[in-house]
């Protein structure tokens, strides 16, 4: 049974009123226009498996192709997820009805879950456009941990596989006239029947049995490392932003423990996070997502006995990371040093549509922001404890803009990794698209570092060339010096704490 979200304390309402008429109302409605440029961010879960992957792959492609959407797609037979962009809001909201539609009954926009998303305003419209389309298909919507190694291994044979067969149906494509596409279609065809005949075996030789049954087969989705069984379970209960809001601050009111979790990785939650008075973040720091797991189990204590909410980016990721969790604390495992069972959280939570949505309702543009600082400030201080945004910074998105321009805060809530000067900009006032920014020189993530600072270092893909001889290389760890790829990932596990006003 899902647990009941605590009771929330009675609120003023939230955001910027008409009583502050030099600022601009910006609630959930605050989209691009019809005509307008615009990021469509969503992921839904099918109410029932999708019958033919393949099937909806050539729809999403056809469709895209049809509105003149670029972006990515993931399909698994489980639900979709993706990133388009366009020249015109109205496009995305067309492919959105059609995409609806073409899922059946069961799924409705609601359940979609599209974010239209605003462009920055400080860099041009085509450098925040997506340039190709790629739709693929995928073991799940969004994947908690990694493959084991037969998984990884055979993913390699198959890679290899298929570029031997490229490279075959190239030299073939020689011997009829270049018509690689010609070529192509024999050779699948070939490995069809041959595949068929062979499966037909076990089939008693039912030749059409085994072509309508092993038309379209997805690899099995793999169990947790750990053996912990998410059989049974469900998500964690959504939260819209209002009641995130409620729920948080009457906890923090009423001296109820909680705590928030950022399921997002380290080069995410630097540029901004949630910050509540009273209530602890625990900043996971992770390099990639399939690392949280670990992350959770190291730091059980810490949710033991608690409420317990959990945020990302769109609110795809909070899905699989609150089954999860919810599933590890009913297992054997929970328990401290592996002796004593401690306290199950007393609830977990998610936030719905994720910081996307939060700030679509409670942030304010960016240029507005910087524009209008003194009045946002008097607003600030007159709005009370229960108006705050309590998003903090940027919203880290994976698109061409890099940052979104709906922010939660005056001041940069990164700093320069060097020298710790309040910095959130990994592009140094480039556009991402010219592929400046800093990155670790081990495993490539993001890397914050000042305009003062970047000319000290060098970050992968400089070389002494470059920027001359001995140069210290950047790394994503503490000062610069180490990578949190290497080692223990739950080390770097960070927990803040919001001040109260």
């Amino acid at each position: 049974v899902a647990p009941t979200p605590p009771k929330a304390a009675a609120a003023a309402p939230s955001g910027p009123t008409e009583d502050n008429g030099s600022l601009p109302i910006h609630d959930e409605k605050s989209t691009p226009g019809a005509d307008e440029p615009s990021i469509l961010l969503y992921y839904c879960y099918t109410p029932h498996p999708l019958p033919s992957v393949p099937s909806h792959i050539a729809f999403q492609r056809e469709l895209c192709l049809s509105l003149g959407l670029n972006g990515r797609i993931r399909v698994s037979s489980e639900g979709i997820n993706g990133v388009l962009s366009s020249y015109k809001q109205s496009d995305l909201e067309d492919y959105v009805r059609r995409v609806v539609g073409n899922l059946g009954d069961g799924m409705t926009e609601d359940e979609f879950d599209a974010k239209y998303c605003h462009l920055r305003k400080d860099i041009g419209v085509e450098e925040q456009m997506f340039d190709a389309l790629s739709v693929k298909s995928t073991r799940e919507v969004v994947s908690l941990w990694e493959p084991g190694a037969e998984e990884q291994r055979s993913a390699a044979r198959a890679r290899a596989k298929a570029l031997r067969r490229r490279r075959r149906n190239e030299k073939m494509a020689d011997k009829e006239g270049g018509n690689t596409a010609k070529v192509t279609a024999k050779a699948k065809a070939l490995r069809r029947r041959r595949r068929n005949e062979k499966m037909a075996d076990k089939e008693g030789g039912n030749t059409a049995k085994v072509t309508q049954s092993h038309c379209c087969s997805l690899p099995v989705v793999p169990s947790p490392p750990n053996g912990v069984d998410l059989g049974g379970y469900i998500p964690a209960p959504h939260l819209s932003p209002q009641e995130w809001n409620d729920s948080l601050l009457s906890l923090a009111i009423s001296g109820e423990e909680a705590i928030l979790i950022d399921a997002r990785n380290v080069y995410e939650s630097r540029v901004g996070h949630f910050r509540v008075p009273g209530v602890p973040t625990l900043l996971t720091n992770t390099r990639k997502y399939s690392s949280l797991p670990t992350v959770l189990e190291a730091h059980k204590s810490e949710l033991a006995g608690k409420h317990v909410f959990m945020y990302c980016t769109g609110g795809v990721r909070c899905e699989r990371a609150s089954t999860y969790l919810q599933a590890l604390s009913d297992g054997d495992g929970w328990s401290e040093g592996g002796k004593e069972r401690i306290e199950k959280p007393k609830g977990v939570y998610q936030l719905k549509g994720g910081i996307q949505r939060y700030l679509a309702t409670f942030g304010l543009p960016e240029d507005c922001v910087k524009e209008q600082k003194y009045e946002l400030e008097l607003y600030q201080q007159s709005s009370g404890f229960v108006n705050q945004c309590l998003y903090k910074g940027k919203n880290f998105v994976f698109d061409q803009r890099r940052t979104d321009p709906i922010i939660g805060g005056l001041q940069p809530v990164g700093q320069c990794l060097l020298c710790k000067k309040p910095w959130d900009d990994y592009d140094n006032g480039h556009s991402p698209k010219q592929n400046r920014e800093a990155r670790c020189r081990r495993c490539r993530i993001l890397v914050l570092v000042c305009d003062e600072c970047r000319g000290k270092i060098r970050t992968w893909g400089e070389n002494n060339d470059d920027k001359g001889d001995n140069l210290p290389e950047l790394f994503c760890g503490p000062g610069g010096e180490s990578c949190i790829d290497e080692g223990n990932f739950a080390d770097a596990v960070e927990i803040i704490k919001g001040r109260l006003p």
